[in-house]
């Protein structure tokens, strides 16, 4: 109230510094009020601080993932593929009236959400060859914010109606800690690679996830977020040495 009274009481002399003091106060009260809405966000809704030298890391390290991912997922499609009448069968529905890629787009598990996308890619005209490239090809197209927002608030809105399935969450949370034991890979350095993969991929439009399987995917990145954390972080060393 004081700054405005000083931009009033001599406009001539005081106009500009008065508003430039106004538009100051605006923008410092916007990193307080942002800072205190981040602060009472839990962690899978938080927004990365991409200045962070540890966030930028963990970028990279998860585009290696996907990479590795992708690369993993169309090699298990084109044995899918080579399997006599797998056309049909990856067509035909069962008892659930579900295919068997549609199955796979039910499945929290980043694994099967890719080799779904592969399946389908192989199965379009315009995407005949090589599984891997086409894949490749597919991520490197980036989704529009529009898009993504899309599926954000379709997912919340679920999330109004119901709680987010934390035992699903848990249970495919630990699958991904028994694969990363079973490449004899560090646990501990793993997980935020992958918890930094699914922040992204659980309102990824590229793939063709059902709205249960983005829900546990969402709550899947706040379980491996404790998972490495201090406490969670001792009980996977422990682990690790059994």
């Amino acid at each position: 109230m004081r700054k405005f009274r000083i931009g009033i009481w001599n406009r001539s002399k005081h106009r500009k510094s008065a508003a430039c003091f106004r538009s100051r106060g605006r923008r410092d009260a916007g990193r307080v009020v942002g800072l205190r809405i981040a602060t009472l966000l839990p962690i899978h809704l938080q927004r990365p601080n991409y200045r962070s030298t540890e966030v930028r890391t963990h970028r990279v390290e998860k585009s290696e993932l996907l990479d590795e991912l992708l690369i993993r997922a169309s090699e298990v499609a084109t044995k899918i593929l080579a399997a006599p009448g797998s056309a049909a069968r990856l067509r035909q529905l069962g008892p659930d009236d579900m295919s068997e890629i549609q199955r796979l787009e039910t499945s929290p598990l980043a694994t099967d959400q890719l080799i779904a996308v592969a399946l389908r890619l192989a199965g379009s005209r315009t995407m005949r060859g090589n599984i891997a490239d086409h894949l490749s090809t597919y991520f490197e197209n980036q989704s529009s914010s529009i898009e993504i927002e899309a599926e954000r608030r379709s997912i919340w809105q679920m999330n109004r109606v119901e709680a987010l399935p934390r035992d699903e969450a848990d249970k495919a949370t630990r699958a991904i800690v028994a694969l990363i034991s079973s490449q004899q890979r560090d646990i501990l350095e793993e997980l935020p690679r992958w918890t930094s993969l699914y922040a992204d991929l659980w309102c990824d439009p590229r793939i063709g996830a059902s709205g249960q399987a983005r829900r546990t995917m969402l709550m899947m990145v706040t379980s491996m977020h404790e998972l490495c954390s201090a406490d969670g972080g001792a009980a996977l060393a422990n682990q690790a040495r059994m």
